[in-house]
């Protein structure tokens, strides 16, 4: 490998952790969550309780038995899930050791529902369907201009879903501002 390509590659990784180190954010005296950069997150712990029985509601018709949870701060529902051990891909074409990672059955559904301050990025673009070999993974982060605030979603669901199902759950969540509220605002 060519020396120059090799002393520049070593100067990346080595300098890849305090990279990360700077852009997490800190919490400041008034209690605003600081970047290195211009994203600034506050102590958001919305009221997800109207939201969660709209979930219900839907989750109710296409399966049976599931319940929707509020564990904190965050709204989790899943039905006929297991474990699975997942090799996932690297940007240059190699393979990472597998990770455990839960995931539905056929006619299963395994779903997070985050809610996060701000307008924040991700580290991807969303909304974005992965093929996981077993399951597709559906990240989306719908905002509200309202809240100033967005939810992270994580919907993993086999390839037997109902198509329904995944539209109905599309217009939920974007329009998730209906069924939030936020505690610190008043009415």
């Amino acid at each position: 490998m060519n020396r120059n390509v090799t002393a520049g590659l070593l100067f990346y990784v080595a300098s890849l952790p305090a990279l990360l180190i700077a852009d997490e954010p800190r919490k400041g005296v008034d209690g605003l969550w600081e970047s290195g950069r211009d994203t600034v997150w506050i102590e958001w712990e919305p009221d997800l309780s109207a939201l969660q029985l709209e979930i219900q509601s839907l989750v109710d018709r296409y399966y049976k038995g599931c319940v929707v949870k509020n564990e904190d701060g965050r709204l989790t529902f899943s039905h006929r899930t297991r474990h699975f051990w997942i090799h996932h891909l690297y940007r240059d074409g190699g393979w990472q050791d597998p990770r455990e990672e839960i995931g539905p059955n056929l006619n299963g559904v395994y779903c997070t529902i985050t809610p996060r301050s701000g307008n924040t990025r991700t580290g991807t673009v969303v909304p974005q369907k992965v093929d996981r070999h077993y399951f597709v993974e559906y990240w989306m982060a719908p905002y509200s201009r309202e809240l100033h605030g967005a939810l992270f979603i994580s919907l993993r669901y086999p390839s037997d879903v109902d198509a329904m199902f995944i539209a109905e759950f599309e217009t939920l969540v974007h329009q998730f501002d209906k069924f939030v509220r936020d505690p610190s605002k008043r009415d």
